[in-house]
């Protein structure tokens, strides 16, 4: 009897095992906009997974550079709305024997100026020239 049971208990164990789902869990509080990293998260085998939530993965983790949105919590599920990717918009613009690189997006360019959009939101227009104004 007891090796029925225990036979059975195992079976139901490895197909539960097989439904499941990986994800990742914060091992700590992670405060809002930080770096998210391997060591601050932990991998747990879930059945059930709330349909909104896309499951990041540690390979993704390892891959690309995340920072939180928001703050998460300690033990609790992060997805991809949590996380936003690291931006990367620099611009690289030369004038003659001197280049300058900055953050931002190029908005419009002509042979006289360039307008860049930073990341805090500003519009800066940059004269070939070297002018100020």
């Amino acid at each position: 009897m007891k090796l029925r049971f225990s036979f059975f208990y195992l079976t139901i164990i490895s197909v539960l095992k097989l439904f499941s789902t990986e994800v990742i869990i914060a091992k700590i509080d992670i405060p809002y906009n930080i770096a998210l990293s391997p060591s601050n998260v932990a991998i747990l085998q879930l059945n059930n997974v709330p349909k909104d939530c896309k499951v990041i993965t540690i390979e993704e983790l390892k891959k690309e550079k995340y920072f939180t949105k928001k703050y998460l919590q300690k033990e609790k599920i992060i997805c991809h709305d949590d996380l936003k990717k690291e931006n990367n918009n620099k611009v690289i613009f030369s004038f003659g024997s001197i280049e300058i690189e900055t953050n931002g997006r190029i908005l419009y360019e002509n042979n006289d100026y360039i307008k860049i959009k930073r990341d805090n939101g500003k519009i800066e227009k940059i004269y070939k020239d070297g002018r100020a104004r």
